[in-house]
């Protein structure tokens, strides 16, 4: 028992030191485990921390991207705060300009009338506060939807100012006198108060209206120079009429040394409508090439590079008698064709980039212009007593190198368009040199800002093709009216007159019928240069509705004065009155407007494509015409005319639905009435606008 005991007694202490070394063990599990779990908790914290300082970086940078969005939208909106307001000033400038014309009525209405000076005074001051009470009137319905009943108090206010300021202008008046000279104005009026506008109607032509809207040296130098390669289309047009029947000659003479028997009649019809025609359809390949050129070289050197052809051709047409060839003939008339398909393009382009706003459709009007003084001048010329015989008409058809020369010693001294150069090149410190120079004033902020506005609206839109311009809705529309346009010239009728005009007077039995042509050629001149002045007082669409209905008219006595000729006398001259007022009624509207009008409906990025398809159609019609009426008009005889009134009547139909007036717009607001975006940019600057005057009312 007592061993047990002691074995007992000495086994305790060792389970003791084994429970504590366990008891260690487990405190240092514990502790490590703890330790394992504040690391894990550690770690999660750093994750925790990661996470959400990527979530406060993502938060940070969405802050940012907002700021940018609205900073985006503060500054769409401040443009067109600006817009608004630069169009506010031109509304309050033609209000004073308005005001100025009234007083000076006023004033010579009291020269007149000396005795009524005070009553007259009077009635003008109330007249002017009574106009000046409707306008603000009105100012204020239309903002009434939007502005409350403090704001119109205010409006209200400054409404019974005005009014006071211009019962006070009105007392201050000088006396009606034809000697009274005008009261010096203060320093603010000075300020305030435009340049007053000429009133005369040249006056408005050269100088547009306003300063840097005139026309300057600069800017006729280039519209001249430019509008050679337009003298030379219509020369190139109406040469081949006056010696037809010596080139006929040439033809059989060149058929007899070759084969040993005349031609028949039938191969030198064929030869003659070929010699007339390939014209045409050289022009229509020229056309279609626009786009290549001007994109590349840009507009003033692609009209000098296409003098090229112009040389080639007079080579060509020049010696093909010497060397005993009509074919060298024809190609030559390809040849050429080609050179004026191209300056078709270009010229109407080049004009309406270089000229001003107010000044475009006067001097687009100078392409037809040069056309219509051309083919006058291959009219004269081609008379037998100058160039229309036997041993000059090669000269006749190749001195076309005469005016290309001209043309490439000046044009190297005419500026690139500054349209160009800024949009194409985003060259802007060259296109505003440029712009200065044209404008001659150095103020050109206004073209710039349209320019860059255009250039903006161009970058937005992908790069336009002949392809796209059929199958974008956008420009859909406007390419259709631009192609209606040019058939509406060209299948009017006006090129069988001109081609066979001889013909026609011979049939009309007038005794010198190449006289008669010529007369018909200087009534063309002269409306063309009725066109220039009147283009802009009266537009586009209303010219060309008048030109297309007069031309109906005078077909209509064409052809009675045709079917009625044998059987009543003094038809022959009914035919020349027809004729004449067929060709002055065709330069009202149809000659000019068509060609560049078509510049006008489009922006800088599809207008070359623009051009080049309607340039095209203008060519094929012209083409058709060419080689086909002689054959209609021997099977319709006296009724060939029938088919133009028919055309003419829907082009009329078509213009008046259609096509829409460009006088006084610029290139992109004309753009933007087909994008159907102007009218979404009218009603932000109006609601904008009402901000304003909410935000005066409440200071």
């Amino acid at each position: 028992m007592d061993t047990a005991g002691q074995d007992n007694v000495a086994e305790k202490p060792e389970i003791m030191e084994r429970t504590g070394e366990e008891k260690e063990k487990q405190e240092i599990m514990e502790r490590t485990g703890e330790e394992k779990e504040k690391q894990e908790i550690m770690e999660r914290t750093g994750e925790e921390k990661e996470k959400q300082e990527i979530m406060e970086r993502t938060g940070e940078e969405k802050e940012k991207q907002e700021i940018m969005e609205r900073t985006g939208e503060e500054k769409e909106k401040q443009e067109i705060m600006e817009r608004t307001g630069e169009e506010k000033e031109k509304q309050e400038i033609m209000e004073r300009t308005g005001e100025e014309k009234e007083k000076q009525e006023t004033s010579d209405t009291c020269r007149e009338e000396k005795g009524n000076e005070p009553e007259e005074k009077q009635e003008t001051s109330d007249t002017a506060g009574e106009e000046k009470e409707d306008q603000n009137q009105e100012r204020r319905e239309r903002a009434g939807d939007k502005v409350d009943q403090n704001q119109e108090e205010t409006r209200d206010t400054r409404t019974g100012e005005d009014q006071g300021e211009n019962q006070e202008e009105a007392k201050q008046e000088p006396k009606c006198s034809p000697s009274a000279p005008d009261p010096p104005k203060t320093e603010s009026e000075q300020k305030e108060s435009p340049p007053k506008p000429t009133p005369t109607e040249s006056t408005s032509l050269m100088h547009g209206g306003s300063e840097g809207r005139k026309m300057t040296a600069k800017l006729m130098l280039a519209v001249c120079t430019a509008v050679i390669g337009s003298l030379q289309f219509g020369y190139n047009t109406g040469v081949i009429n006056a010696p037809q029947e010596v080139i006929e000659g040439f033809y059989n003479a060149t058929w007899m040394s070759r084969y040993n028997e005349p031609i028949s009649e039938t191969t030198l019809t064929s030869l003659w409508s070929l010699s007339v025609a390939i014209f045409s359809v050289g022009g229509m390949v020229g056309s279609f090439s626009v786009g290549l050129f001007v994109n590349r070289f840009g507009r003033r050197n692609s009209m000098l590079l296409a003098n090229i052809l112009a040389f080639l051709a007079a080579i060509l047409m020049g010696f093909s008698k010497l060397a005993s060839s009509f074919e060298m003939l024809i190609i030559g008339r390809f040849v050429v064709g080609l050179y004026c398909g191209l300056t078709t393009g270009f010229v109407p382009m080049y004009v309406g980039e270089i000229s001003p706003t107010s000044l475009r459709g006067a001097l687009g009007t100078l392409h037809q212009l040069g056309v219509v003084i051309g083919i006058l001048i291959a009219q004269i010329f081609g008379l037998k007593p100058i160039m229309g015989n036997e041993s000059l008409w090669p000269l006749l058809l190749g001195c076309i190198f005469v005016p290309s020369i001209l043309q490439c010693i000046v044009l190297p001294f005419c500026p690139e368009s500054p349209r160009f150069l800024l949009i194409n090149r985003n060259e802007e410190d060259k296109a505003k040199s440029v712009l200065k120079k044209l404008r001659g004033t150095t103020d050109v902020s206004s073209d710039l800002q349209e320019m860059k506005e255009e250039s903006r609206q161009m970058m937005r839109e992908k790069k336009v093709t002949i392809a796209e311009l059929f199958r974008s809705p956008l420009y859909r529309q406007p390419i259709f009216i631009a192609i209606v346009l040019q058939l509406s010239q060209q299948l009017s009728g006006i090129n069988a007159v001109f081609y066979y005009s001889t013909m026609i007077f011979q049939k009309a039995q007038v005794e010198q019928p190449v006289y008669a042509t010529i007369g018909a050629g200087i009534v063309n001149t002269a409306f063309t240069v009725v066109s220039l002045f009147v283009v802009e007082r009266a537009g586009r669409r209303t010219l060309h509705l008048i030109g297309l209905a007069g031309m109906a008219g005078c077909a209509i006595l064409m052809t009675i004065a045709l079917a009625l000729l044998e059987s009543v006398s003094g038809m022959s001259y009914l035919s020349i009155v027809a004729i004449f007022g067929f060709v002055a009624f065709f330069e009202i509207g149809p000659g000019p407007i068509p060609w560049f009008i078509v510049a006008e409906l489009f922006s800088q990025g599809p207008r070359p494509a623009a051009i080049a398809v309607a340039g095209l159609s203008n060519w094929t019609s012209n083409f058709i015409v060419g080689m086909g009426f002689q054959y209609v008009e021997k099977l319709c005889g006296a009724y060939v005319f029938i088919i133009f009134i028919i055309l003419l009547l829907i082009f009329f139909v078509f213009t008046y639905f259609k096509v829409p007036e460009t006088r006084g717009r610029t290139f992109d607001e004309i753009a933007s009435e087909f994008r159907g975006g102007e009218s979404q940019m009218v009603k932000q600057a109006e609601e904008l606008n009402t901000f304003g005057h909410a935000d005066d009312s409440q200071v």
